[in-house]
């Protein structure tokens, strides 16, 4: 799998509504996840809160969703100790198998009035920056 946070595939693959705009990718805000030229996943995050994260069902529960999540971490980690983000509580399970713990549940009054219930989670990073050099792998 090769990840990016350049245009270098088809525009059209970011027709999308997955959360990330073009300008977040080429900001270097976002990652895009690619496996054999196929689009698989991509993330979003705003300083050290990981504010979107997406994987087609396809390559749901193979890996892909912890892989991004590590990429993700590791730019955060170096320049903040701790990684933020609002989980969907189906996400919950996967996030906390990451290390992840919720430290506040919200709730958040929608159109026709929906309440989406979700949780704040964190996870400490300073870890990383004592690690050896070298990628992660999925």
């Amino acid at each position: 799998m090769e990840s990016g946070n350049t245009n270098e595939k088809n525009n059209s693959i970011y027709h999308f509504d997955l959360g990330c705009k073009l300008t977040d990718i080429m900001s270097g805000s976002a990652l895009v996840l690619f496996c054999d030229d196929q689009f698989v996943g991509s993330s979003c995050r705003a300083d050290n809160h990981i504010t979107r994260v997406y994987v087609l069902p396809a390559f749901q529960g193979k890996g892909c969703g912890s892989y991004i999540m590590r990429q993700l971490e590791d730019e955060i980690a170096k320049s903040y100790n701790e990684a933020v983000l609002d989980a969907s509580l189906p996400a919950v399970r996967l996030y906390e198998k990451l290390g992840y713990a919720t430290v506040k549940h919200k709730k958040l009054v929608v159109e026709n009035d929906a309440v989406l219930v979700y949780e704040v989670m964190k996870k400490e990073l300073h870890d990383r920056n004592n690690r050896k050099e070298g990628g992660t792998s999925l």
